[in-house]
């Protein structure tokens, strides 16, 4: 005797679909949680941006009242900011010639982004420009900073702050600038000229 044919459940469509969306709304909950920033364009699936478009304040609100950081909610990205430094390893803008050379390039990698979004910018170019600023502010900044040639690993540690922050993303060949490196450009005209620094111990 012939079976009819079964038709398909609905709760499990329904618990597929449920599952699909913890396991992104898990996701995203772990991006916010671990990275500096996340860039829904950059950083989530199609399906991932769908859903997250439609959860956005809610997922942002009960993050908030977890964890009791801030929710910086910007178009290009998003960031849960640590108000008193507990969960932060790196900070900008921070005092003593690495911090002032990395609010000042993070400045200027922000300007270049306004031209030309999405490029390369190489390593080189930001060597050049911290070897300008050396001699600019070499009053200022520890003096093996501005010594010739001091310029090459002072871009190491700028970019090595800058990527650790998600500002820039680092590939063999250069940086690449991300959106929220333009968060900084207000902070450097804030910021009064460095003091010395003080005299190493003998």
């Amino acid at each position: 005797m012939a079976r009819a044919a079964r038709l398909p459940c609905r709760r499990t469509a329904i618990d597929e679909e449920e599952q699909r969306n913890q396991r992104i709304r898990h996701f995203i909950t772990r991006r916010l949680l671990d990275d500096p920033v996340l860039y829904p364009t950059f950083d989530l699936s199609r399906d991932a941006q769908d859903y997250f478009l439609k959860q956005r304040p809610h997922i942002l609100q009960a993050l908030a009242e977890a964890t009791d950081l801030e929710p910086e909610d910007r178009l290009d990205g998003l960031a849960l900011s640590d108000k008193f430094g507990d969960c932060t390893d790196i900070g900008l803008p921070e005092e003593g010639t690495d911090g002032h050379a990395t609010l000042l390039v993070a400045e200027h990698l922000g300007q270049l982004r306004l031209a030309t979004s999405g490029d390369i910018v190489p390593f080189s170019l930001i060597e050049r420009f911290l070897a300008e600023k050396a001699q600019a502010h070499r009053s200022f900044w520890r003096k093996d900073a501005t010594a010739t040639g001091s310029e090459h690993a002072l871009a190491r540690s700028v970019v090595f702050r800058l990527a650790g922050l998600d500002l820039v993303r680092v590939l063999p060949e250069g940086v690449v600038v991300m959106p929220a490196i333009h968060r900084y450009r207000h902070e450097l005209r804030a910021t009064a000229e460095p003091a010395p620094e003080p005299l190493p111990y003998s």
